[in-house]
């Protein structure tokens, strides 16, 4: 039986809850700086899943921020920084993500959070951010003058098993992190944080079917707001709302190992990539890797790929550049030591 009592109890534990959290306002997305192929207008949710799914945000007058995000599928990771801190990962299923709290409200704050798994586990999709009632947002941390950079490209482009041992049989969210790849040292390198990836694990130049799944060739992928496995493309991307200056594609190796093309048909495909790449950005500086597969292998389908990727290099025309990674005899890698053998993943 309900008595006076407990209402005046439950009275009580609301209103230390509010002490403690306070009221909550939603944070203006004009005053978000988004860094990946988001999509969604000001006033609707957000969703993106091609890396790095990042965002930032500067203000004061807040002890916390608190993203609102829809649940999950599984148990995702993201990898956030406040000020110039340690990055932190935070995972998260369901229900409100706590990026910060106990925050110093006489502080001005620069927080960053993207996602470390990849676009095959699905969208992120961003209700709202939320700061407390009465802060103050300032303007975002927007990487302008920052070289603007995409990179194109397979498991090691994605971050699959960026975080397990090397030989491991681990695989998923867990051990993934775009943030730990090659695209993101080399991006550090140059001294930009205004880049992203369209990548996938077994994704290849060409289309092909493994494990019972049919993967898209890249091209297709490449065109798409999203990545999309079964179904067409639900909304192209907007080549507008963002141009790269330089463009990093790192793909073959899948090409090799799933479909083994011959040199003329991965030549032409990849050719077809190239232009479709330099279609979008008209104005960028594409770099053509070579996969270090090749280096530390000598079966004679290495060398298709690394002839086809040269060749159709060379019918690119300007501002097209290949990026060779050794060879067998003289191999970047130690290949006892670094290197694990191409499998199907």
């Amino acid at each position: 039986r309900f008595r006076p009592m407990d209402l005046w109890r439950i009275l009580l534990l609301l209103s230390a809850a509010c002490r403690r959290n306070g009221a909550l306002k939603v944070y203006s997305p004009d005053q978000v700086a988004f860094l990946g192929r988001w999509q969604g207008g000001r006033s609707s949710s957000r969703r993106c899943s091609y890396g790095t799914v990042s965002f930032a945000v500067n203000f004061r007058g807040s002890s916390q921020l608190v993203a609102r995000l829809q649940p999950y599928d599984l148990t995702m990771y993201h990898t956030c920084q406040v000020n110039e801190g340690d990055p932190f990962v935070l995972e998260h299923l369901s229900g409100d993500l706590v990026i910060a709290s106990n925050l110093d409200k006489s502080a001005t704050y620069s927080i960053s959070c993207g996602r470390n798994t990849e676009a095959y586990y699905g969208a992120t999709i961003l209700d709202a951010l939320l700061v407390d009632e009465g802060a103050v947002t300032l303007s975002p941390p927007r990487p302008s003058g920052q070289l603007a950079v995409e990179f194109l490209g397979d498991s090691i482009t994605a971050g699959y098993q960026a975080l397990a041992q090397r030989g491991a049989t681990e695989d998923g969210p867990r051990w993934e992190d775009v943030f730990k790849t090659w695209a993101a040292i080399l991006a550090n390198a140059w001294g930009t944080r205004n880049w992203r990836t369209v990548a996938q694990s077994s994704i290849a130049v060409l289309p092909h079917n493994s494990y019972g799944m049919s993967f898209k060739a890249m091209k297709d992928q490449f065109l798409c707001s999203e990545l999309t496995m079964y179904q067409p493309c639900q909304r192209l991307w907007d080549f507008d709302e963002w141009q790269a200056d330089v463009v990093v594609l790192n793909l073959g190796t899948n090409d090799f190992v799933f479909v083994d093309p011959t040199e003329a048909d991965f030549e032409k495909a990849y050719l077809e990539l190239i232009q479709i790449v330099r279609s979008k950005y008209p104005g960028a500086l594409i770099f053509c890797i070579v996969p270090l597969a090749q280096s530390c292998q000598l079966e004679a389908k290495w060398q298709k790929m690394i002839d086809g990727i040269t060749k159709a290099v060379a019918a690119a025309g300007p501002d097209v550049e290949v990026i060779s990674t050794g060879s067998a005899t003289h191999p970047w890698l130690d290949c006892q030591k670094d290197y694990v053998e191409p499998v199907e993943i």
